[in-house]
């Protein structure tokens, strides 16, 4: 049977939980706190979708397990992530991170997998996730290596196999969350918003252009339109930024914002509105 050991218990960790289970995936959830494993074993998983209500029993720990083999999907924030480098096992490694400083930090891994999830998911507690949204998963490689032909065709499924560089995919939605997380997230107000808003959309437009001038091969892939269409399709959505400011967490503005402001200094290309995005959101994890 397929093995998968997902690591992380947030709304991600447990929408593909559910994803594997339904596939017939022996699946192993490892989850940080002892009270969450213990009510996944108790009630099980369960996952809403619309009027649709399932219930599956989850094989959990807040440990790795030892001796397990397959895929290892990390569902966790970077920060989280970045404890586990050192010990990273040696088979299939697929990461979900939001931003790109994962990348950069595995990208000379064996074995690693990068995948952006367009799906929404909203954790319901400990034992509950709600799907809000449909959506794709996108897959790549960072390098080509013998026995990764097994795997991609077991998660060929599941998810879009793309032939692009991982950074090329993961640039993508660097740009689209840039546009619209720190945004929403000062503005306190929903994706849409950003579209309904003239004022919103313009300054949603003036951060995109700032990204362009950064990176500038990424336009022909992500228009200004295909940020705009990723508003109207979650407009009723809070981004995970705004809701970490609602809930006073650490947003991830140093794995989505702070990467490109790094490589605009590097090539000598001001950023002055992500700069300003950044140090207004930062300021208010500092109160």
């Amino acid at each position: 049977m397929r093995q998968v050991t997902i690591i992380g218990g947030g709304s991600l960790g447990l929408l593909f939980t559910h994803f594997f289970t339904e596939r017939g995936w022996d699946v192993h959830l490892v989850v940080r706190r002892e009270e969450q494993r213990e009510s996944l074993i108790k009630e099980g998983l369960t996952y809403h979708r619309g009027g649709e209500v399932q219930t599956n029993a989850v094989s959990v720990t807040t440990a790795l397990p030892k001796n397990r083999e397959g895929l290892f999907l990390y569902a966790m924030k970077y920060d989280d992530l970045v404890p586990l480098f050192n010990n990273l096992p040696q088979g299939p490694k697929l990461f979900i991170q939001n931003g790109i400083a994962h990348y950069d930090a595995l990208q000379n891994e064996p074995n690693c997998f990068f995948a952006t999830v367009e799906h929404g998911a909203k954790r319901l507690g400990d034992v509950q996730v709600l799907h809000t949204g449909e959506g794709r998963i996108r897959l790549a490689r960072a390098k080509d290596e013998p026995k990764q032909g097994d795997i991609l065709q077991s998660l060929e499924e599941l998810f879009i196999i793309e032939t692009i560089e991982p950074e090329q995919l993961l640039l993508g939605k660097v740009i689209i969350n840039s546009c619209i997380n720190p945004l929403t997230a000062l503005l306190r107000v929903p994706n849409g918003h950003l579209v309904e808003s003239i004022s919103a959309e313009r300054a949603m437009r003036e951060v995109y252009d700032e990204l362009m001038n950064v990176l500038p091969s990424m336009k022909k892939h992500v228009p200004f339109e295909r940020v705009r269409a990723v508003c109207q399709q979650t407009a009723t959505n809070d981004s995970s930024m705004f809701v970490d400011v609602q809930q006073g967490r650490k947003t991830e503005l140093d794995t989505i914002v702070r990467p490109i402001i790094e490589r605009g200094r590097l090539n000598q290309i001001p950023t002055p509105r992500l700069h300003m995005l950044y140090q207004l959101l930062t300021s208010l994890h500092e109160r």
